[in-house]
Protein backbone atom coordinates (compact mmCIF):
# COMPACT_ATOMS: atom_id res chain seq x y z
CA UNK A 1 0.00 0.00 0.00
CA UNK A 2 1.46 2.93 -0.97
CA UNK A 3 1.30 6.41 0.73
CA UNK A 4 -1.10 7.96 -1.77
CA UNK A 5 -3.48 5.31 -0.80
CA UNK A 6 -4.51 6.85 2.22
CA UNK A 7 -5.89 9.91 0.48
CA UNK A 8 -8.63 7.78 -1.32
CA UNK A 9 -11.77 9.60 -0.80
CA UNK A 10 -13.02 6.34 1.15
CA UNK A 11 -10.69 5.16 2.86
CA UNK A 12 -11.15 7.22 6.58
CA UNK A 13 -15.25 6.06 6.21
CA UNK A 14 -13.84 2.24 5.17
CA UNK A 15 -11.52 2.07 8.40
CA UNK A 16 -13.90 3.96 10.64
CA UNK A 17 -16.59 1.24 9.77
CA UNK A 18 -14.49 -1.29 10.04
CA UNK A 19 -13.21 0.04 13.74
CA UNK A 20 -16.59 0.96 15.07
CA UNK A 21 -17.98 -2.82 14.15
CA UNK A 22 -15.27 -4.59 15.95
CA UNK A 23 -15.69 -2.43 18.96
CA UNK A 24 -19.56 -3.00 18.94
CA UNK A 25 -19.14 -6.78 18.60
CA UNK A 26 -16.75 -6.80 21.60
CA UNK A 27 -18.60 -4.56 23.46
CA UNK A 28 -19.44 -5.54 27.16
CA UNK A 29 -23.26 -6.40 26.71
CA UNK A 30 -23.80 -3.52 29.92
CA UNK A 31 -23.95 -0.21 27.82
CA UNK A 32 -26.14 2.21 27.66
CA UNK A 33 -26.92 2.50 24.11
CA UNK A 34 -28.62 -0.14 22.35
CA UNK A 35 -25.78 -1.99 20.61
CA UNK A 36 -27.64 -3.63 17.81
CA UNK A 37 -29.12 -0.06 16.80
CA UNK A 38 -25.58 1.35 16.50
CA UNK A 39 -24.42 -2.20 14.47
CA UNK A 40 -27.51 -1.18 12.11
CA UNK A 41 -26.00 2.31 11.63
CA UNK A 42 -22.68 0.78 10.79
CA UNK A 43 -23.83 -1.23 8.26
CA UNK A 44 -26.10 1.23 6.63
CA UNK A 45 -22.65 3.06 6.38
CA UNK A 46 -20.50 0.26 4.81
CA UNK A 47 -24.09 -0.44 2.59
CA UNK A 48 -23.54 3.12 1.37
CA UNK A 49 -19.97 2.52 0.96
CA UNK A 50 -20.60 -0.35 -1.24
CA UNK A 51 -23.60 1.46 -3.00
CA UNK A 52 -20.68 4.38 -4.44
CA UNK A 53 -18.91 1.96 -5.30
CA UNK A 54 -20.64 0.10 -7.92
CA UNK A 55 -21.98 3.20 -9.29
CA UNK A 56 -17.70 4.08 -9.63
CA UNK A 57 -17.64 0.63 -11.51
CA UNK A 58 -20.46 1.39 -13.57
CA UNK A 59 -19.59 5.18 -14.78
CA UNK A 60 -15.96 3.49 -15.20
CA UNK A 61 -17.63 0.67 -17.42
CA UNK A 62 -20.05 3.05 -19.28
CA UNK A 63 -18.34 6.14 -19.09
CA UNK A 64 -20.09 9.66 -17.84
CA UNK A 65 -23.86 10.19 -18.10
CA UNK A 66 -26.31 12.13 -16.57
CA UNK A 67 -27.96 9.84 -14.04
CA UNK A 68 -24.92 7.87 -13.13
CA UNK A 69 -23.38 11.55 -11.89
CA UNK A 70 -26.41 11.78 -9.98
CA UNK A 71 -26.72 8.82 -8.37
CA UNK A 72 -22.85 9.08 -7.16
CA UNK A 73 -23.61 12.45 -5.67
CA UNK A 74 -26.18 10.97 -3.91
CA UNK A 75 -24.47 7.63 -2.60
CA UNK A 76 -21.69 10.40 -1.49
CA UNK A 77 -24.50 12.62 0.43
CA UNK A 78 -26.23 9.20 2.05
CA UNK A 79 -22.29 8.22 2.89
CA UNK A 80 -21.95 11.47 4.70
CA UNK A 81 -25.23 10.97 6.74
CA UNK A 82 -24.31 8.10 7.48
CA UNK A 83 -21.24 8.85 8.54
CA UNK A 84 -22.45 11.28 11.46
CA UNK A 85 -24.76 8.80 12.60
CA UNK A 86 -22.19 6.30 14.12
CA UNK A 87 -20.48 6.19 17.00
CA UNK A 88 -17.58 8.48 17.20
CA UNK A 89 -13.54 7.06 17.84
CA UNK A 90 -13.93 8.38 21.35
CA UNK A 91 -17.05 7.20 22.56
CA UNK A 92 -15.58 3.96 20.99
CA UNK A 93 -12.57 4.35 23.20
CA UNK A 94 -14.67 4.15 26.18
CA UNK A 95 -16.38 1.26 25.88
CA UNK A 96 -15.88 -1.86 27.86
CA UNK A 97 -15.00 -4.98 26.20
CA UNK A 98 -16.04 -8.75 27.07
CA UNK A 99 -12.42 -9.65 25.99
CA UNK A 100 -9.02 -9.14 27.05
CA UNK A 101 -7.30 -6.09 25.24
CA UNK A 102 -4.57 -8.15 23.81
CA UNK A 103 -7.41 -10.47 21.94
CA UNK A 104 -9.03 -6.98 20.76
CA UNK A 105 -6.20 -5.60 18.97
CA UNK A 106 -5.65 -8.82 17.01
CA UNK A 107 -8.97 -8.83 16.13
CA UNK A 108 -9.12 -4.86 15.43
CA UNK A 109 -6.37 -4.86 13.15
CA UNK A 110 -7.76 -7.95 11.07
CA UNK A 111 -10.39 -6.13 10.51
CA UNK A 112 -8.66 -3.14 9.28
CA UNK A 113 -6.60 -4.83 7.20
CA UNK A 114 -9.26 -6.65 5.46
CA UNK A 115 -10.83 -3.33 5.06
CA UNK A 116 -7.92 -1.92 3.65
CA UNK A 117 -7.40 -5.20 0.81
CA UNK A 118 -11.37 -4.95 0.15
CA UNK A 119 -11.20 -1.40 -0.58
CA UNK A 120 -7.89 -1.78 -3.04
CA UNK A 121 -9.54 -4.67 -4.61
CA UNK A 122 -12.15 -2.32 -4.93
CA UNK A 123 -9.88 0.70 -6.55
CA UNK A 124 -8.41 -2.11 -8.87
CA UNK A 125 -11.57 -3.22 -10.22
CA UNK A 126 -12.55 0.26 -11.26
CA UNK A 127 -9.25 1.10 -12.57
CA UNK A 128 -9.29 -2.38 -15.16
CA UNK A 129 -12.96 -1.45 -16.03
CA UNK A 130 -11.88 2.18 -17.05
CA UNK A 131 -8.49 -0.05 -19.16
CA UNK A 132 -10.59 -1.75 -20.95
CA UNK A 133 -13.22 0.78 -21.82
CA UNK A 134 -10.76 2.82 -23.19
CA UNK A 135 -8.87 -0.10 -25.10
CA UNK A 136 -12.27 -0.80 -26.65
CA UNK A 137 -13.25 2.62 -27.82
CA UNK A 138 -9.50 3.27 -29.25
CA UNK A 139 -9.88 -0.24 -30.99
CA UNK A 140 -13.39 1.07 -32.39
CA UNK A 141 -11.65 4.22 -33.72
CA UNK A 142 -8.86 2.18 -35.55
CA UNK A 143 -11.60 1.19 -38.39
CA UNK A 144 -11.47 4.96 -39.54
CA UNK A 145 -7.97 6.01 -37.99
CA UNK A 146 -7.55 8.88 -40.50
CA UNK A 147 -11.10 10.27 -39.16
CA UNK A 148 -10.91 9.30 -35.88
CA UNK A 149 -6.64 10.28 -35.05
CA UNK A 150 -7.67 13.08 -32.81
CA UNK A 151 -9.89 10.88 -30.57
CA UNK A 152 -7.90 8.27 -30.46
CA UNK A 153 -4.76 10.57 -29.20
CA UNK A 154 -6.59 11.85 -26.45
CA UNK A 155 -8.08 8.41 -25.11
CA UNK A 156 -4.72 6.83 -25.36
CA UNK A 157 -3.27 9.90 -23.49
CA UNK A 158 -5.54 8.76 -20.88
CA UNK A 159 -5.12 5.04 -20.85
CA UNK A 160 -1.70 6.22 -20.64
CA UNK A 161 -1.70 8.04 -17.38
CA UNK A 162 -4.07 5.21 -15.87
CA UNK A 163 -0.98 2.80 -17.00
CA UNK A 164 2.07 5.32 -15.81
CA UNK A 165 -0.14 5.62 -12.46
CA UNK A 166 -0.06 1.93 -11.69
CA UNK A 167 3.61 1.84 -12.44
CA UNK A 168 4.19 4.30 -10.24
CA UNK A 169 2.51 3.15 -7.26
CA UNK A 170 4.08 -0.26 -7.59
CA UNK A 171 7.64 1.30 -7.66
CA UNK A 172 6.73 3.00 -4.76
CA UNK A 173 5.83 0.06 -2.67
CA UNK A 174 8.66 -2.04 -4.02
CA UNK A 175 11.23 -2.54 -1.03
CA UNK A 176 13.66 -1.75 -3.23
CA UNK A 177 12.48 1.63 -3.85
CA UNK A 178 12.95 1.80 0.14
CA UNK A 179 16.73 2.15 -0.18
CA UNK A 180 16.93 4.40 -3.65
CA UNK A 181 18.46 7.52 -1.22
CA UNK A 182 21.24 5.04 -0.26
CA UNK A 183 22.52 3.58 -3.60
CA UNK A 184 25.23 4.55 -5.77
CA UNK A 185 24.87 5.23 -8.91
CA UNK A 186 25.33 2.22 -10.49
CA UNK A 187 24.19 1.42 -13.96
CA UNK A 188 21.23 -0.69 -12.70
CA UNK A 189 20.35 2.48 -10.33
CA UNK A 190 20.81 4.80 -13.26
CA UNK A 191 18.60 2.46 -15.38
CA UNK A 192 15.71 2.01 -12.23
CA UNK A 193 15.68 5.99 -11.59
CA UNK A 194 15.24 6.66 -15.33
CA UNK A 195 12.13 4.85 -15.80
CA UNK A 196 10.81 6.49 -12.45
CA UNK A 197 11.38 9.66 -14.17
CA UNK A 198 9.58 8.25 -16.77
CA UNK A 199 6.87 7.60 -14.95
CA UNK A 200 6.87 11.24 -13.73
Amino acid sequence: MTEGFFSHPQFEDEMTAAAVETFLTHADPAQNFDIDEELTKVGQLMTALRNLSEIELDLALNGTNDLLVMQKEAAITEIELARGEVLSPEVCDTIPLNCNVDTFLEILVGNLRNAIIGLQFSKKRILNAKKNRLIVRINGLRADYLANSNAIFELEGELSNIVNSEIKNRVLSMKIFEGLNHEKATPSFLKLNEKLMWVN
